[in-house]
């Protein structure tokens, strides 16, 4: 056995060991990307039920105030109705 004999075996097992953690390596790499593709799936589940829950909210605030200013109305018409009738009162009871 020669020299080069002795560095081409030594140069197969470095390539057999390098190609091994550049395998490995490899594979931690996707497997970070497979995780932080489901973290952003997540995260992305996450914003749009906020959304949905903010849009809920705005639909539910948006019903009260139409029944805010229709009772306000009804309430204003009714102490309107109110006034009007306590004033013909009074003047009824200023003429008698």
């Amino acid at each position: 056995m020669t020299t080069q004999d002795i560095l081409y075996i030594v140069l197969a097992v470095s390539a057999a060991v390098l190609t091994a953690f550049l395998a490995r390596l490899l594979y931690y790499v996707i497997a970070i990307v497979r995780d932080l593709r489901q973290t952003s799936r997540a995260i992305h589940d996450k914003v749009d039920e906020v959304g949905r829950i903010l849009e809920s909210i705005k639909e539910r605030i948006g019903d009260s105030v139409s029944v805010l200013s229709l009772l306000t109305e009804l309430l204003s018409k009714l102490v309107g109705g109110w006034k009007r009738r306590r004033a013909k009162r009074s003047a009824e009871e200023i003429n008698e």
